[in-house]
């Protein structure tokens, strides 16, 4: 079942995306790797992606299971922050609670 999920995110991604990150943080603890698309989904925008959260259930507040990714993108005057360490530290915080991210 795991590896069905992550075909569809891989689908999803590089199908928004690409196939090819500019690249790719892991984590070894947790398991989550975030790759890093610059220029995407348009010029002057950069997406990042964690890839492997949903390999976990979590629980939203209603009460409903689902599996989750995080993503987020922001203008490339911001690429000096550390994006890639706080999608890896709010998926380490999902994980540990195993509670979704809304």
């Amino acid at each position: 079942m795991k590896n069905e999920y992550g075909q569809l995110l891989k689908s999803h991604v590089d199908n928004f995306c690409s196939d090819s990150p500019s690249s790719i943080t892991n984590e070894d603890v947790t398991g989550i790797t975030i790759a890093k698309f610059v220029n995407t989904p348009e010029e002057g925008l950069t997406t990042y992606v964690s890839i492997g959260l949903s390999g976990h259930i979590f629980k939203q507040k209603n009460g409903k299971l689902i599996r989750q990714e995080l993503l987020v993108t922001i203008d490339n005057s911001f690429s000096g922050l550390a994006i890639s360490e706080l999608i890896l530290s709010v998926g380490k915080l999902m994980l540990d609670k195993h509670q979704s991210s809304n």
